[in-house]
């Protein structure tokens, strides 16, 4: 749905006024912050249509670097806002692992009659860029009169300064072929400077101390200030309701600038200034996503404009953001934005979209002077998450998403040659970039996923809760699991930087790799119909589609040939193939593919936690029913979509459901208080048997084995720490 930007989005008893940015209920004006606003706005403008993790991240915080648990964070306090619970479902649904729907009608109507008064914002910003292009024309006389003066000392003296520079230029390119320091993949340390997983920060230009914006509770976030020899901890600043999206040190290293975002203020972010001592924060200017500090204590901030437009505004000596210094049309997106180390410009990662389905990424440096753009690093496929030059400008350190994993290492690129080498090899997610100590070390956040798997057997006649054991598997990341006849269990798991399935056999602990790592990410892996092979999404051919290999990997069959990526796909024992995919309006629908290629839709829409039963038959799925206003769980015929059961859950939100093979029961995950737990439910009614007792953290996935006696959980969390990565040698 396209939404005209004076006009009105309507839902339910709530009114959504593009034009003065406001959120009604009924007559009430609610408190909505500016942030808050624009994620409500890109939502329900995309109504009834999946907008991932990444799109919304990259709609609503463009040129900001934050994580997933920001966006959780701002859809769960929205959810507060409009007045339903995170499992209710009743406005916004979670797509478990890839993101999130606005599932309530809209209308969109005409505002009633406005003045016509031109807003100050905007009256202000136009004004600003006039004042530049004055300034501009005086220097450019000024500098003229006097050549006027002195032509030929001037000329004489320019030759002179010419042949000198020239020969330093010559000089200089060919000290920047090898970097100043050197970071490669073996011979750079990384030191965790946190270890308590709720820290996402920097470290100080001198390295002595972390600065941490960390998350208290549901809402609450502060900053807090830390040795790197772990000795002291102060506490700066507490928020109850807000949100960082940047901190950083001031070059002396004596204040923090930091953006924060909160519920009850209308800015969209505002960017403050604090002793690193604590005291009173001031606020230095409204309306920012993030903000740059170079070594003079120069700032910049980036900023949305209308209509999607986006721009990096330099501070005056007048302590005002008046001067654009980079402008991005609405194709473009700024994931980062860092001063060049003369200050003279600045370099920025950008997203380029080119359709729907095609997006490039590069870095471009962006002259302060007269907004040249020079292209630093070519156009490429994987997301440049943050980019930073040495202090020489030898070398380039950069964030980079994996091609087969959702994960960000750091890699290193000599411009002068066109070479890229890899810093870290872990299986980690490192960003932002910060250099350190004259670029001595590289300080990053690090994103780790934790998880573990926990089997149990039964029998039907075994009482409940069921006793787990945890198995041991090395690495992190296990998801997606499922069961193979012979009882082992396979999973998606992140090794040496990529997604790949393994195989464990849970009694002896041996284990084999099923793939290689090349087929992208989310893979979601399962067994296929006829239990003799693995069915997953690939994206080994370009576009993701799905695709069947043997158990060891061998024999691969391509299963579609949609024209969008496929996700959530399964096959039926008969070789029938079904599977999610979008439309090209970014739909939602249920694809079928019959063993001899014809294809159909099945149903309309994306349903949360929806399964499909091992014949093909059934499909169930987690609802808020509007009409009773229960959540519950609906079974329903496939492919009449007949509703044939209705289990309400009284609390709580489901995240994942599964048929046993003989569709007599259902198994599903409840989320509850930050924690969840395992049920089981008999298609026949009946009350709902809690089947563990975990009693913390997550369940990612679980499964039931194909004899329906034994069942495989991952639990775990993601964590946020501080990484210092040092060079592994001494200036060049």
């Amino acid at each position: 749905m396209d939404a005209d930007s004076g006009k009105e989005i309507r839902f339910d008893e709530f009114r959504l006024d593009l034009r003065r940015r406001s959120l009604y209920k009924g007559d009430e004006k609610l408190a909505i912050s500016a942030k808050l606003f624009d994620l409500l706005e890109a939502l329900v403008s995309n109504e009834g249509r999946l907008m991932t993790h990444d799109e919304l991240l990259d709609t609503v915080w463009s040129g900001t670097f934050v994580e997933q648990s920001s966006l959780k964070k701002g859809i769960s306090t929205l959810r507060q806002i409009l007045g339903e619970t995170s499992d209710e479902g009743r406005f916004i649904k979670t797509i478990p692992r890839r993101g999130y729907s606005f599932v309530a009608n809209v209308q969109v109507v005409d505002p009633p009659a406005k003045i016509n008064k031109t807003g100050a914002d905007t009256q202000k910003f136009h004004h600003s860029e006039t004042e530049i292009v004055i300034q501009r024309t005086v220097e450019v006389e000024q500098s003229t009169s006097n050549q006027r003066r002195w032509p030929v000392a001037l000329a004489i003296g320019s030759f002179a300064v010419c042949i000198v520079l020239l020969g330093v230029a010559v000089l200089a390119f060919r000290e920047r072929s090898v970097p100043m320091y050197e970071y490669a993949a073996g011979k750079s340390r990384v030191d965790r400077l946190t270890n308590d997983s709720n820290c996402s920060g920097t470290v100080s230009p001198d390295g002595n101390f972390v600065l941490c914006m960390i998350r208290n509770g549901e809402l609450g976030s502060s900053l807090e200030l830390r040795s790197t020899d772990g000795t002291t901890k102060r506490r700066i600043i507490d928020y109850p309701d807000a949100v960082f999206y940047a901190a950083r040190f001031s070059h002396d290293g004596r204040n923090i600038y930091y953006v924060v975002d909160e519920r009850s203020d209308q800015a969209d972010g505002s960017l403050m200034r604090i002793s690193v001592l604590g005291g009173e924060a001031k606020v230095i200017e409204r309306n920012v996503g993030s903000v740059s500090v170079s070594k003079t204590g120069k700032l910049a901030v980036f900023r949305v404009i209308d209509p999607g437009e986006s721009v990096v505004l330099i501070e005056d000596s007048n302590g005002e953001f008046k001067r654009v210094a980079a402008r991005f049309p609405a194709n473009f997106r700024l994931w980062n934005f860092r001063f060049t180390p003369d200050e003279k410009g600045m370099l920025c990662a950008v997203r380029k979209q080119i359709s729907s389905e095609k997006n490039v990424f590069y870095v471009t440096e962006v002259s302060l002077e007269d907004g040249s753009e020079k292209v630093i690093v070519p156009e490429r496929d994987t997301l440049i998450a943050s980019a930073e030059w040495l202090p020489d400008r030898s070398a380039l350190i950069l964030a980079i998403r994996e091609p087969n994993a959702d994960i960000r290492q750091l890699w290193s690129y000599v411009p002068s040659t066109g070479k890229m080498e890899r810093i870290t090899n872990d299986n980690e997610s490192y960003s932002p970039v910060d250099l350190i100590d004259g670029g001595k070390a590289i300080s990053a956040t690090v994103a780790s996923d934790r998880t573990r798997l926990w089997t149990a057997q039964f029998t039907p006649t075994d009482k409940p809760p069921f006793q787990f054991r945890p198995i041991d598997v090395s690495g992190q990341a296990v998801g997606d699991l499922f069961w193979l006849p012979d009882g082992r269990i396979g999973y998606k798991q992140i090794e040496n930087t990529a997604e790949v399935i393994r195989l464990i056999d849970p009694t002896t602990g041996n284990g084999t790799r099923v793939t290689a790592g090349t087929d992208g990410f989310w893979l979601q892996p399962t067994l296929s119909g006829d239990r003799r092979g693995i069915v997953f999404n690939s994206a080994r051919s370009g576009l993701t589609q799905l695709w069947r290999v043997a158990f060891d990997g061998t024999s691969p069959i391509k299963l579609t040939e949609s024209a969008t990526p496929v996700f959530d796909g399964m096959q039926l024992a008969d070789g029938t193939v079904l599977y999610s995919t979008f439309d090209a309006k970014g739909g939602w629908y249920l694809a079928r593919r019959s063993p001899d290629g014809v294809e159909s839709v099945v149903l309309n829409g994306s349903r949360e936690a929806n399964v499909i039963s091992t014949d093909g038959s059934l499909m169930a799925y987690f609802r808020l029913n509007e009409t009773s206003k229960q959540r519950e769980i609906v079974v329903i015929s496939l492919p009449e979509m007949t509703v044939l059961k209705q289990f309400p859950i009284e609390k709580g939100g489901v995240r994942q459901i599964a048929f046993d093979r003989t569709s007599s029961s259902l198994f599903y995950s409840l989320v509850l208080n930050n924690s969840s737990e395992l049920f089981r439910q008999s298609l026949a009614g009946g009350t709902p048997t809690k089947i563990s007792n975990f009693g913390s953290e997550m369940v990612q996935s679980f499964a039931l084995s194909t004899s329906d006696t034994q069942i495989v959980a991952s639990r775990g969390t993601t964590s946020y720490d501080v990484a210092l990565i040092r060079s592994g040698s001494q200036p060049k």
